[in-house]
């Protein structure tokens, strides 16, 4: 990657960390995430949470604590690291998880504030497709989490031609209801960047070349195509 598209990238993933922060602040982000999913964003959190395991986890861009909140629930007794690169993201999860059994870390999958080894599972939802660089973050994941752990991601992902012409017809359309729905007007423009990171997620075979080299076994259980749950063993 030259380092101007490294520049260009790292613009865009400030601007779309801002606009979630702004999304969140006005009450409106989670609502459009309900209605973009057809309600099924809460059951597939939870689905994602239940595939890892172990003592200490880690909710790698935990945003404002919705995905932790699936991960306490199917790990209560759980050590927990919640990371996020907004602090304003991290104040909300810390003020809805504070406990002696969790952690909040301001950090970016790149270069994670976290020793070798020292988690046993690492979940991350909606969140790993604005790392800057996808490599890099694969990289750390493999670095700090123990042998035997998992990474669960819930996310989208770039599919073939025609699938991809499909979902970004889909989210054109289902953005702005779900805007209208959740009585955000004025939000729309938010979401501009969120459309154009589909072009630049990795494909099917990218995630399996990528997460291939570091993890002994590698797994994407589709929802529907572009959008799956992508399960990778130590």
């Amino acid at each position: 990657m030259s380092e101007g598209n490294t520049k260009g990238l790292g613009s865009m993933w400030k601007e779309i960390v801002t606009s979630i922060e702004e999304l969140t602040i006005a009450g409106c982000y989670e609502k459009v995430n309900r209605v973009i999913s057809l309600g099924l964003v809460s059951r597939l959190r939870r689905k994602t949470a239940s595939i890892v395991e172990g003592d200490v986890l880690l909710d790698a861009g935990c945003g404002p604590g919705t995905s932790t909140d699936a991960v306490r629930q199917a790990h209560e007794h759980s050590r927990l690291v919640m990371l996020d690169p907004s602090g304003l993201m991290l104040s909300s999860a810390w003020g809805r998880h504070r406990s002696p059994q969790t952690l909040a870390v301001l950090g970016r999958f790149e270069r994670l504030p976290l020793r070798d080894e020292s988690v046993q599972g690492i979940v991350a939802m909606f969140s790993f497709r604005d790392a800057v660089n996808y490599k890099e973050a694969i990289e750390e994941f493999a670095r700090v989490l123990a042998p035997g752990g998992r990474v669960a991601i819930l996310d989208f992902y770039r599919p073939g031609r025609l699938w991809k012409i499909l979902l970004k017809t889909y989210l054109a359309v289902m953005v702005p209801v779900a805007v209208v729905l959740s009585r955000c007007w004025g939000r729309l423009g938010m979401y501009r960047g969120f459309l154009d990171t589909i072009d630049r997620m990795l494909t099917r075979d990218e995630i399996e070349a990528f997460f291939g080299k570091h993890f002994k076994r590698v797994e994407i259980r589709n929802v529907v195509p572009g959008l799956g749950i992508i399960v990778a063993e130590k």
